[in-house]
């Protein structure tokens, strides 16, 4: 059952650098993977990306958990710091060439050890 799978891998913000392969559940993607539940087991974690997921889950107590987005306002500073810290390569993924060289040149002069 997806509630099963979603309870057993949801995590909070403390846990973002632990290795693995994530996710961020929007209800969008919520909404799917309810219909294709073998796709959580391809994710070590989850994380909720979305306020009114959040309320939703806690209403229905199947978790109590706080918005983890990455983006700048969530997660992306605190991943990046620390690989900035570890000196970790990252890949850019996505969008189109010039907004990857463009957010290239943003992580470079934000985090020059990454």
């Amino acid at each position: 059952m997806i509630i099963d799978a979603l309870t057993k891998k949801i995590e909070s913000k403390d846990k973002l650098c632990k290795p693995g392969i994530a996710t961020f559940l929007n209800p969008f993607s919520y909404m799917l993977v309810r219909s294709r539940p073998e796709l959580m087991k391809k994710f070590d974690y989850i994380f909720i990306d979305g306020q009114w997921l959040c309320y939703f889950l806690k209403f229905f107590k199947i978790v109590n958990v706080g918005r983890c987005s990455f983006d700048n306002t969530s997660a992306a500073p605190i991943v990046f710091s620390k690989f900035n810290e570890e000196a970790k390569k990252v890949a850019i993924v996505g969008s189109d060439i010039e907004s990857c060289q463009k957010f290239g040149s943003y992580l470079a002069s934000s985090y020059p050890n990454l």
